[in-house]
């Protein structure tokens, strides 16, 4: 349809935004194959929670409200004690 272009062009931007945010945090350390391992390592959440967890960030209510948000917070807090 003539949105999947625009939908498409979304996520991918959201990704390069995330891309390069990891870069600058990690600095030095910063490799695409630690970087695609890191990601990857989730699954396929939305960027966004991809970004909650490579980087640190907490999620806030703008993410999700009520009950999504409670189990998403479980689900990450989980995956944040895995062994990557």
């Amino acid at each position: 349809t003539s949105s999947q272009l625009s939908t498409y062009f979304a996520g991918y931007q959201e990704w390069i935004e995330l891309r390069k945010a990891v870069e600058e945090a990690w600095g030095d350390e910063f490799t695409l194959r630690r970087y695609h391992d890191q990601a990857l390592s989730y699954g396929s959440p939305p960027v966004k929670f991809v970004r909650a967890l490579i980087l640190d960030e907490p999620l806030t209510a703008g993410l999700l409200t009520g009950g999504a948000l409670i189990l998403v917070a479980v689900i990450l807090t989980t995956l944040r004690r895995a062994p990557a």
